[in-house]
């Protein structure tokens, strides 16, 4: 498996907006989003996998143009593909850093899709 960011993408056939700040891409001919999320915030709960990140402040990395791709990512992905889409998790060095300041190793996971 691909072990960095560009790598997943790719690996995935993916192509981000910007290598330097997108946090999820699209295929080409838009078949497929893959979206990078933080493995801190995946637990199982029953038979559903869920993501949480409502306890987390947002302020700081909401505006950022990587969030509002992802957001528009996320919407094609539910408009054209069930809702369904690729994940690249993010494992943080530092779970007490914010996002941007985390440090973070990179792996592909097919779990949506």
């Amino acid at each position: 498996m691909p072990q960095g960011l560009r790598e997943c993408f790719a690996y995935y056939g993916t192509v981000p907006a910007n290598p330097r700040w997108s946090w999820s891409a699209r295929t080409p001919d838009g078949s497929a989003v893959a979206v990078t999320l933080w493995q801190d915030r995946l637990f199982r709960q029953g038979n559903q996998l869920i993501y949480d990140d409502f306890a987390i402040d947002t302020k700081a990395w909401s505006p950022r143009l990587g969030n509002k791709e992802r957001l528009e990512n996320l919407q094609w992905a539910r408009d054209h593909s069930s809702g369904r889409f690729r994940v690249i998790i993010r494992i943080a060095k530092d779970l007490n850093q914010q996002p941007e300041m985390r440090g973070q190793r990179t792996t592909c996971s097919l779990i949506f899709g």
